[in-house]
């Protein structure tokens, strides 16, 4: 996957969203558990004092509730070093 693997599965897994702005073009989101996790690593990274980047992670979690990918949060966040975050985090289902 080459040096950077997280940001390789980030780009795999975009979608495509079409923004009007001013006109419409389709432009790259990262989905939400990319965002969860890469939130988690700046929170991280931080010291774990940002309560930004912690309440953003709350926020995603809120929004997308269920429809989060556990599995992969589950397989990423021990690569990305931020596994005992990842396990306080609550499931809104």
């Amino acid at each position: 996957m080459g040096k950077y693997p997280f940001g390789a599965a980030q780009l795999r897994r975009k979608r495509m969203t079409k923004v009007d702005f001013p006109s419409e073009v389709e432009v790259p989101v990262a989905n939400a558990e990319d965002v969860l996790l890469a939130k988690l690593r700046w929170y991280d990274r931080g010291g774990r004092s940002s309560e930004r980047q912690w309440n953003d992670v709350l926020g995603v979690l809120r929004m997308q509730g269920a429809a989060i990918d556990w599995e992969y949060i589950e397989e990423w966040a021990p690569r990305l070093g931020v596994a005992d975050l990842a396990a306080q985090l609550p499931r809104f289902d």
